[in-house]
């Protein structure tokens, strides 16, 4: 065999070629885990901004990131379920949207109903990427698939007057709204809802559609914000308004309340129990939270006076746990409370102190029950994980309480102007979609210890 004889320097490269590719990786890790060791943590506080401060979006932190301008800003939407189950993770998305809009002129409101499909994965620039979130494309036809663009598609119905709040009945297409007219309507647009939750459909209902509506309450023309379906009971509605008068309806019998309880002062937001038929729970303006029975009419049957230091905005009952509550409002605290020894004198069992301003919206996670969201006029969403204990020993936790952050703040999503609704996804895990005087934010946290939805 002939001996090949190479010089100091050619050895050398051809060992370098031989592990190069076995011992770049090995390497990477080395060095990252180096550097991990020697990193200070050091939590940032998002409401110490400078008003000559501008913050710029890191796509690293959603694994779903879309925004949808309006004619007119929303002050409140509900979410259609639509044909596709539940539990969805994989992308691309779709869901089906009922938005109100507040117009500057009484004839150009509307209510819309909005199909968003091929809502697909944050997609990175290299720069942007860490390395164990680079994924190789292994066709063409996935390449294809991420690069689509969203498809929207948009019909609507007129409707008198800016529309206050809405909320979609478990019957598709039966929406009921406030309006700052005073009365309170439900549209039926069953056969247009069906043909925008189905999948697979190539043309679907767009522009101005005619539709009829009914007028609950008969003579009341007080305007109100408080509006909620129950879940357990088929065509059951409750309202109350800007005087504090709570009804209760059934729709499908009568436009007139079969019972109506007077409150002292504006009742903002209302919740049913996620297990009793006849049981209701309402917040407001006189800063009480009071529990209702409509079997019966002497009014309610347990008060909390003075719950909130402020006006009470929002309201939500968890429907996994069915004896925790959620309440928020001007006074920016996030409180909850357990109902199982509830009264006049209970205290709220969490108390969160982080937003600056009233608090606008919240709800529970329908897919994790110690998780909620809340928006507030501070121009964010917070996401909150209640599960997380105030002595958690985790490094991140350790270092948010450092900072006076509580350490059950999982997320903050900035950037909105004036948040006024936000919705979890009932059929899509951590999918979040949150209205402004911009439009509509729809996303999903890429969160550590939640599961990431793949391509």
């Amino acid at each position: 065999m002939e001996e090949v004889v190479v010089d100091g320097e050619d050895e050398e490269e051809m060992i370098a070629a031989l592990y190069d590719k076995a011992g770049t990786e090995a390497l990477r890790h080395r060095i990252a885990a180096e550097e991990s060791s020697t990193i200070t943590h050091r939590a940032w506080d998002p409401r110490n901004i400078d008003e000559s401060e501008e913050l710029e979006c890191d796509l690293r932190a959603y694994s779903l990131l879309q925004y949808l301008g309006l004619d007119w800003p929303c002050l409140s939407f509900d979410i259609i379920p639509d044909d596709l189950g539940g539990g969805r993770t994989t992308f691309p998305h779709s869901l089906v949207l009922v938005c109100g809009s507040q117009a500057e002129s009484t004839n150009k409101n509307a209510l819309n109903l909005i199909r968003l499909s091929d809502l697909g994965a944050v997609k990175l620039d290299d720069d942007e990427e860490d390395d164990d979130d680079r994924v190789m494309e292994d066709d063409e036809e996935e390449e294809e698939d991420d690069e689509r663009e969203p498809i929207v598609e948009r019909c609507f119905f007129d409707h008198p007057g800016c529309v206050n709040r809405v909320a979609a009945s478990a019957e598709r297409g039966v929406v009921a709204t406030w309006s700052e007219d005073g009365h309170v309507r439900v549209f039926d647009f069953r056969e247009t809802a069906s043909a925008y939750c189905q999948h697979g459909i190539s043309r679907r209902p767009n522009g101005r559609i005619l539709t009829s509506s009914r007028v609950l309450g008969g003579g009341n023309t007080i305007s109100g914000y408080a509006l909620a379906w129950s879940s357990l009971a088929r065509n059951k509605l409750a309202t109350g308004n800007d005087s504090g008068s709570l009804s209760i309806f059934h729709v499908d019998t009568a436009n007139v309340p079969v019972l109506s309880f007077a409150t002292d002062k504006s009742l903002e937001d209302i919740a049913w129990s996620p297990t009793e038929t006849s049981v209701l729970v309402t917040v407001g303006c006189d800063q009480s939270i009071r529990v209702f029975d409509d079997r019966h009419s002497n009014g309610p049957m347990l008060t909390r006076p003075n719950a909130h230091t402020n006006d009470i905005n929002a309201l939500s009952w968890n429907s996994a746990v069915s004896y925790l509550l959620a309440t928020a409002g001007d006074d920016g605290f996030l409180q909850i409370w357990d109902l199982r020894a509830f009264g006049t004198h209970a205290a709220p069992v969490g108390t969160f102190n982080y937003h600056q301003k009233p608090i606008t919206a919240l709800q529970w996670d329908p897919h994790d029950e110690a998780a909620l969201i809340c928006s507030s006029e501070d121009h964010s969403i917070t996401h909150w994980d209640l599960a997380v204990e105030d002595d958690d020993t985790d490094q991140t936790t350790a270092d948010a309480t450092l900072a006076g952050l509580p350490p059950q703040l999982l997320f903050v999503h900035q950037g909105l102007h004036y948040p006024k609704d936000v919705k979890h996804h009932p059929q899509i895990p951590n999918l979040v979609i949150s209205s402004d005087y911009n439009g509509l934010s729809v996303y999903i946290p890429a969160l550590a210890g939640k599961e990431r939805a793949t391509d």
